[in-house]
């Protein structure tokens, strides 16, 4: 059976598990009553394609969700056994140096604690405080309270379980869970992927729920600043006076294209010279984003004439003078101001986006495109080369799987 096939009755199971939970998204339904339900109590198919949940102004629907759990998964994971003998607990200190990397390294040693806990057969625990939860995912995420966490993501937390267990518990330091790539002979990339789309969902259905409940909260306003402030909070536009004011002076166009620009300090340049070497990835595109390479993706997608707005590190004033003053550019261009420019806010607008352009190097960029694919978003581009024939810019590795590989090639070289 192929993987697409897989891919497909997974998301039926999908479905029916979703609908029991999501009752809770009431509000967000937008089918009828007579689209309800079916005579013999099925979930007609109108219904099943109009249910969804919002995230700022962006609707994710859940027919484009791929798939997220099957036959022999619990909690996104292949069978995994969550013995408390073989547990695994996350370093959760900060200090010093044992905090390992900015956002993008944190998210993934949460995801990669997941998978050593998997291959030994063992549980994940977590502390109440410090790294995971309060350091990076509530950052990130909303409503992440802690018996949603466990019933939802399968994560133990260190108080809750008997004190024989903890005091066996191996710890994994940060480093270790970012480099971890697993090679267990019952497990495929496969299983790794499934698990992503499991979590990325479970995130953001909380955070989708902690809006709907406190729409005014802080946590929601960061992560939906920038989107809002451009588009406005329903969607169909910002207040063109207000976008003045900080500096948004170009028409805004409902579908647009976001360009994740990070030089990574001093090692920008040697992480793609290793990426060149390893994947041939162009050497310096991923910083330099020439508008000739920005122009050969978005044309063919039709995106040329609409918005593209830039996040950034702040280290990037060559490449946005380069790209504001190209003719084919330069009028649909603009850098989200820094008064709208939120860690969270960029990562949303970044998702939400019709096309992502970012650095494959960047793991604030993966983790996007990450959260894209689990999030059923596609057109997203972090691999470009030249073809040495035509001289025309080429992408590759367009797809999940691909993706995967990737990150399994890049973690150990780092």
């Amino acid at each position: 059976m192929g993987f697409n096939t897989i891919r497909i009755v997974r998301t039926f199971a999908f479905f029916f598990l979703f609908f029991i939970t999501s009752y809770r998204l009431s509000a967000h339904r937008t089918f009828t009553t007579q689209n309800a339900a079916t005579t013999d109590g099925r979930r007609n198919a109108a219904s099943t394609a109009n249910e969804h949940f919002t995230l700022c102004n962006k609707k994710i629907y859940l027919e484009t969700l791929p798939s997220s759990q099957n036959e022999g998964t619990r909690y996104g994971v292949y069978r995994w056994n969550r013995d408390l003998n073989n547990a695994i607990v996350l370093e959760h200190r900060t200090g010093g140096t044992l905090l390992y990397g900015r956002t993008g390294n944190q998210i993934q040693e949460f995801f990669k604690a997941f998978d050593m806990a998997r291959d030994r057969g063992g549980a994940l625990v977590i502390h109440k405080d410090g790294f995971p939860l309060d350091f990076t995912l509530r950052k990130v995420f909303l409503g992440l309270g802690r018996k949603g966490m466990e019933s939802r993501l399968g994560v133990m937390f260190d108080d809750r379980i008997a004190a024989k267990y903890r005091s066996n518990l191996e710890v994994v330091l940060q480093h270790e869970a970012y480099h971890y790539v697993s090679s267990h002979p019952n497990f495929t990339i496969f299983d790794a992927m499934e698990h992503r789309h499991y979590i990325i969902q479970q995130l953001y259905l909380m955070t989708a729920w902690e809006m709907q409940a406190h729409p005014n909260s802080p946590g929601a306003a960061a992560m939906c600043i920038s989107l809002h402030a451009i588009f406005g909070k329903d969607g169909h536009g910002g207040n063109a006076v207000a976008l003045e004011k900080l500096g948004i002076t170009k028409a805004v166009t409902q579908k647009y294209t976001v360009i994740h620009s990070r030089k990574l300090e001093s090692l920008g340049k040697m992480f793609l010279s290793k990426a060149s070497e390893e994947f041939g990835v162009d050497n310096r595109a991923g910083i330099e984003l020439p508008p000739d390479l920005i122009t050969s993706i978005l044309t063919p997608l039709g995106m040329n004439n609409n918005s593209i707005l830039m996040i950034t590190d702040g280290q990037s004033s060559d490449v946005i003078q380069r790209l504001s003053s190209d003719p084919a550019i330069g009028p649909f261009f603009q850098v989200v101001p820094p008064k709208i420019s939120t860690l969270t806010g960029d990562l949303m607008l970044a998702i939400l986006s019709d096309v992502f352009i970012g650095n494959p190097v960047s793991t604030f960029s993966q983790y996007i495109v990450q959260a894209r694919y689990a999030l059923g978003i596609g057109n997203s581009y972090l691999f470009a080369k030249r073809n040495v024939k035509t001289e025309k810019w080429e992408t590759f590795c367009n797809d999940e799987e691909c993706f995967y590989h990737w990150l399994n090639l890049w973690a150990p070289l780092i």
